[in-house]
């Protein structure tokens, strides 16, 4: 060991050889704790003794023989043979010493003082090594003695005995015989021993410390600087001072730690830091096994348990004082283990428990718990320690155990939660309680992993059949049995339910109902199948009550059936706003998502999801935070930003294991290959190559995803394939009992399918069976009929009217990639009317639709043109577009499908398309100055050819936005985009009144009367 910062210790050793050297003997203790260079100090003596021509004579202490008489002493006795040269000589004679010192040994009892004239002493033993009483009569120590003296005759001898405090008595007593007669010798005598002081013999405390000239040697801990100076000795002065900082904050100075890191960091590959390796868990174990026991157990127990016990239950936990045990604390940190009561680096604990037995910690732990239980600490303290103990016997823990599982949700720390009862199933015993704490497991695992949580359903089964689970645990049991798609399992419970109440004469509660109501719409075909007759409620029944549950419900039932109107979206969003995401609550908030989302808010629905899929992933429930982001995708969808909408689907598929989803797998890979469909066809076939069950078309997830296989399908030209899935959407939602368009609009897929294949009359019947079946609310729809439509219809002129009204109802639905299609198609019909400058007008709005959307150019519909039976690929209405400032062929159009349905419908407000691109085409050719397109680009002057149909202005012309002030602008963009003033108000910060100025002043300025007749493709889409 390299010796730093040991200058004046070795000084204060090199005055007294000399002395020696000069035929006067001397004394010295050298006291410090473990592992401070005790050791490498007494190597030092030896050697510059040797060097200087005198005898250097060395022994070790050690536990094991402390019960063996004069151990220590024949140690010395054999050194002093080699050194005499005469080891074969000395054997006898210390044979004979010790034949003799056998016979001065007095058999006494245990107590009682030594025989006559004897010298002695008694001490107990320590790690159950024993311990020794022992009598020396004093002619045996001075024949002991003079072995010593007569080689001190032939020159100077240094005596160096290390860990003196583990020496024997019976060596110690010859050693302080030694000791008092050192003045006349040359012999230097050389202790070194433990800073504890209960540790040491009282001899060394009283009788060594007593004699004149004695002196003490004090050795402590490295400095920074020493540190520094040992770890360039090893490693160079580079390496020594980038590292001495750390390297002295984790082992406190202590030299032996030091070098063990010196070795492991040569032994590191690319060195850079500091590095704790198999040379600092040696050495660790080696000062551990020398410190005394109640330091190696007080580490231990910091290790295992960590700090935050207190002195007084880290005492009960090992069975010390709490006298001892805050000593021991303070010995480690005197050595440089602990800072504060904690390890001065983790690397340092997880050393220490590497060290330990391998059952020591579960013991430890056990302990932990029962001491912490009966001082009353909070059941989440002991339930750690439970939990970590294994197998805990104590008839309390189960009780704790889950009350620490309801505390550890309570903060959502869902893991904690889980290990509790994972840990009490496998101690509790009884039946009831068993399932119980079953119950609990499933619903806490449900929220991570559902596949997970599966495996308590057999066992949660039979425990409904004996009537062992209450309302909550048997609804979370049906729920998951059907989320997995065990409709058999499901329909025995809820018969299970039904018998029970129909023997002891009870009426369903309310929770039974609600939960069943939630049944019947997430399974509507197998309602009547699943549900008890008695067990079937209505929305509307009052004797259900205003719970959430019931209130979410009905407000879906009243979607589905065309109802989009404030009452039932302010319904949805009671139910948001007065719900705390959690087990219970989960259901009826998803439920109010999808309602804001088939009432086409989006925009709200948007920003619901995105709170709430945060805070499940905050709170540690991944499978909430996949089905939430699963809805917020869709929301993206539905507004026609497909990059997010792919980009969020995706990231819900990454959250669980896809076999976690259950039934609502549909979900997030209906949302992805539609949207994937739209952009980038080719790479869609990756979401239809995720297996989906079976159970995924019962519900309505299902439905969402046979119209986005079909898409994709129609996008390929497998146009029959197509046809057969938005059929089958067709025939579910009749088995379903419901025909909702703002679900899945089937009719009007199929009909572009038929169109596709030629057939336009079966298209056009289609059409006029969802026009008269959709709502007059629902504009959105009524738009894509329209769309459709014009693509049948061979007369320009109506097709252009058409595509205008139809995009008059796709604005206020405010799915950009509708508006979009039909945008870009009434573009190309412009054109071929030869009213170029409405053409260019329409083009401009397609391309800023496009660039919302995510895409580079506006796609076309995909659809052929009438009559001819084919597939064009650039849509049913005109040849291809030519780029952008000129009219006629196009190039860089981008193949898409026919719009973004996505399964939810919209309710779509009213608006016409404003005149401004008739007067863009008109201005020119009457004197008027032309406007400025978007882009700041003038217009050419529309070429009509003879008979052109050109439409007529649908209301008064506006100016451009840019005349709007900043302030009016932001106003103008949320009234167009459906926002009522008093939400404007509170998106900026401003006044209902404030709100009605700036719109009366945009109106003036852009010449128009309502919002419907605002320029929305103009504005910008934020409101920044």
């Amino acid at each position: 060991m390299w010796l730093v910062e040991r200058e004046r210790e070795l000084g204060e050793l090199d005055r007294m050889l000399d002395e020696t050297l000069n035929g006067t003997g001397g004394l010295a203790i050298v006291t410090g704790p473990v592992a401070c260079g005790k050791t490498a100090l007494l190597r030092v003596l030896g050697e510059r003794t040797v060097a200087a021509g005198g005898t250097f004579l060395g022994a070790t202490g050690s536990r094991a023989e402390r019960a063996l008489p004069l151990g220590l002493v024949s140690h010395l006795l054999y050194s002093a043979g080699s050194a005499a040269g005469s080891p074969d000589g000395l054997q006898p004679t210390l044979d004979g010493i010790m034949a003799a010192l056998h016979h001065d040994l007095p058999a006494r009892e245990p107590g009682r003082p030594a025989a006559d004239g004897a010298l002695g002493g008694e001490r107990g033993g320590e790690d159950g090594l024993g311990g020794d009483r022992i009598g020396l009569a004093p002619a045996a120590l001075h024949r002991l003695c003079k072995v010593f003296f007569d080689l001190a005759a032939n020159g100077p001898v240094v005596i160096g005995v290390d860990d003196a405090h583990h020496a024997d008595l019976s060596s110690m007593l010859v050693l302080l015989y030694l000791a008092r007669r050192l003045r006349t010798v040359p012999i230097l005598l050389v202790l070194t021993q433990s800073s504890r002081p209960h540790l040491c013999h009282a001899l060394l405390q009283t009788e060594f410390l007593d004699q004149p000239g004695c002196t003490g040697i004090r050795l402590g801990p490295l400095g920074p600087d020493g540190v520094a100076a040992l770890l360039a000795g090893r490693l160079g002065p580079a390496a020594g001072a980038a590292l001495a900082a750390e390297c002295h904050r984790i082992t406190g100075g202590s030299p032996l730690l030091v070098q063990a890191i010196a070795d492991d960091h040569r032994a590191a590959v690319a060195p850079d830091r500091v590095v704790l390796g198999d040379s600092f868990g040696r050495a660790l174990g080696t000062f551990l096994f020398r410190s005394e026991r109640a330091m190696r157990d007080v580490a231990r127990a910091l290790a295992v348990l960590g700090a935050d016990l207190g002195t007084p239950v880290l005492a009960d936990v090992l069975e010390l004082g709490p006298e001892a045990t805050a000593d021991a604390l303070h010995a480690l940190e005197a050595v440089g283990l602990l800072s504060d009561g904690r390890f001065r680096h983790d690397g340092v604990r997880m050393a220490v428990l590497r060290a330990m037995p391998p059952d020591r910690p579960a013991a430890l732990h056990a302990r932990a718990a029962e001491s912490l239980h009966n001082a009353g600490a909070p059941v989440e303290q002991i339930a750690r320690h439970l939990v970590a103990a294994e197998r805990p016997t104590a008839p309390w823990a189960p009780d704790v155990l889950r009350r620490a599982a309801e505390e550890a949700l309570r903060v959502d720390d869902v893991t904690l939660a889980v290990e509790c009862l994972r840990v009490a199933l496998e101690v509790c015993r009884e039946p009831q309680e068993r399932a119980e704490v079953r119950a609990a497991l499933l619903r806490i695992e449900w929220r991570v992993d559902p596949a997970a949580a599966a495996r308590h359903l057999p066992e949660l089964c039979a425990a409904a059949r004996e009537s062992r689970l209450d309302c909550r645990d048997l609804s979370a049991l049906v729920s998951q049995l059907m989320w997995h798609g065990r409709l058999d399992e499901a329909a025995e419970v809820l018969d299970t339910i039904a018998r029970h109440l129909a023997d002891f004469g009870l009426t369903p509660d309310r929770n039974k109902l609600t939960v069943c109501l939630m049944i019947s719409q997430a399974y509507p075909e197998l309602s009547d199948r699943l549900l008890p007759a008695g067990m079937r409620p209505d929305p509307s029944d009052p004797e259900l009550g205003s719970g959430i549950q019931v209130r979410a419900a009905g407000s879906l039932a009243g979607v589905l059936a065309g109802h989009t109107g404030h009452d039932t979206v302010e319904t949805a969003e009671a139910v948001l706003e007065g719900s705390r995401l959690d087990d219970d609550t989960l259901s009826a908030i998803i439920v109010a998502l999808v309602v804001l989302i088939l009432a086409d808010q989006c925009e709200r629905a948007a920003f619901w999801c995105g709170q709430l899929a945060a805070e499940a992933a905050s709170r540690n429930a991944p499978m909430w935070a996949a089905l939430l982001t699963s809805l917020q995708a869709l929301t993206h969808l539905r507004r026609g930003e497909l990059p997010s909408a792919e980009r969020r689907a995706r990231e819900a598929l990454g959250m669980v294991p896809v076999e976690s989803w259950g039934a609502a797998v549909g979900l997030p890979l209906a949302v992805g290959l539609l949207a994937t469909t739209a952009v980038r066809p080719a790479e869609a076939a990756a979401f239809l190559a995720v297996p989906v069950p079976d159970i995924v078309f019962r519900t309505p997830c299902g439905l969402l995803y046979l119209l986005a296989r079909g898409r994709h399908h129609l996008a390929s030209n497998r146009v029959q394939a197509a046809l057969s899935d938005f059929l089958r959407c067709g025939e579910l939602m009749e088995k379903f009992g419901f025909d909702a368009p703002n679900l899945v609009a089937w009719r009007i897929e199929a009909a572009a399918a038929h169109l596709r294949l030629g057939r336009e009359r079966e298209a056009r019947q289609l059409l006029d069976e969802q026009l008269a079946a959709t709502g007059r609310h629902d504009r959105r729809t009524h738009g894509r009929v329209l769309v459709l439509l014009a693509a049948a219809t061979a007369d320009l002129g109506e097709r252009a009217r058409l595509l205008a009204k139809a995009l008059d109802h796709l604005q206020a639905g405010g799915d950009r990639y509708e508006q979009m299609l039909a945008a870009t198609e009434l573009s190309r019909t412009y054109a071929r009317l030869g009213a170029d400058a409405s053409a260019r007008a329409e083009e401009d709005r397609a391309h800023r639709l496009a660039q919302l959307c995510g895409l580079v150019e506006p796609v076309s519909a995909g659809l052929s043109a009438p009559g001819t039976g084919g597939g064009s690929r650039f849509g049913p209405f005109a040849p291809p577009r030519p780029p952008r400032g000129a009219i006629g062929t196009g190039a860089g159009t981008r193949v898409g499908v026919v719009g973004a349905e996505v399964g939810v419908g919209a309710a779509v407000g009213g608006a016409v398309l404003p005149a401004w691109s008739v007067h863009l085409a008109a201005g020119p050719l009457s004197g008027q100055p032309a406007e400025l397109l978007p882009g700041g680009r003038s217009p050419r002057p529309a070429v009509r050819r003879p008979g052109a149909v050109v439409p007529a202005p649908r209301g008064p012309q506006p100016p451009l936005v840019n005349e709007l002030s900043r302030a009016e602008l932001r106003v103008v963009a949320l009234a167009a985009r459906g926002h009522t003033n008093r939400q404007i108000a509170h998106k900026l910060f401003i006044t209902v009144s404030t709100v009605e100025q700036h719109l009366t002043r945009a109106y003036r300025k852009l010449r128009v009367n309502r919002r419907a007749d605002l320029p929305t493709h103009l504005l910008p889409d934020a409101t920044g």
